[in-house]
This record gives C-alpha cells, structure tokens and sequence, in this order.
C-alpha cells in the first residue's frame, strides 16, 4: 500500500484526494511547490505559491483543515521586492517551536541554484525535528 496518494502516476480527481486522505489520514502528504518564476509541475503537486507569503497562507489554511504531512519543493530567490522563499521555512520554524503547529511535518527539497542560501536552508532544515531534507 502507498504511503499516501501523491505518489500517484497520475494526479486523482479533487474528490479522489478527500478520499486519500480519509483512508491515509496522518500518512497523507499535502505537497506545494514554492518558487516565483518556474512553472508548476501541475501532476505532481496540490497547490503552488509564487511568493513567501502565499505559501504561508496556504501551509496555515491546511493545517487548520488537519493536514500534518506536507512536502515543499521550494526556491530561495523571490522576486523584486519580494521575501526570499527561506522565510517559509524560518516561519514555519517558529511556528513548529512555539507549538503553534503541533505534531507537523515538513519534507522539504531545496531546487535553488543560490549555493549560499541553499546552504542556509539546509542547516535551518537541520536544526530542526520538523524538517526533512529529500533530494
């Protein structure tokens, strides 16, 4: 049996998704892709965010509707005025420490080609029970 449904060849219905997440409940991964100018690739993914503040919003809308498993694929570089995309995760952080997302995990792929905060995001990754790097 799979882990959850978003390992799924092919993207299920929107009512498929309800369903997986009725049968995997706390196996269930909510997966987001988070960069400003790469195109989402749409099979693969249940929302996406082109700014810091979007994914944020969406990380707190499917907490608070029970999600606890979520997968970021997520850039650091933003836009022109824009916070970098490592402000998800330091946000994220905090709410994970402050126990304001209890029992939530974060899968996190780095696709930055900025080495430096690359870098920077694995050891906020590292430092923190919440966070798992996958490659």
């Amino acid at each position: 049996m799979r882990s959850h449904c978003a390992d799924l060849k092919h993207p299920p219905p929107p009512t498929t998704k309800k369903f997986c997440f009725e049968i995997f409940g706390d196996d269930y991964m909510y997966r987001i892709w988070i960069d400003d100018e790469r195109p989402t690739p749409q099979k693969e993914f249940d929302a996406s965010a082109k700014t810091a503040d979007n994914a944020l919003k969406i990380i707190r809308k499917k907490y608070k509707e029970g999600i606890r498993n979520f997968f970021l694929d997520i850039d650091n570089d933003a836009g022109e005025n824009q916070k970098e995309f490592y402000y998800v995760l330091s946000t994220v952080e905090t709410l994970c420490h402050t126990g304001k997302m209890k029992d939530t995990n974060f899968n996190v792929r780095i696709h930055t080609g900025n080495s430096v905060a690359r870098n920077r995001m694995r050891q906020l990754i590292e430092a923190n029970e919440n966070f798992k790097e996958v490659l």
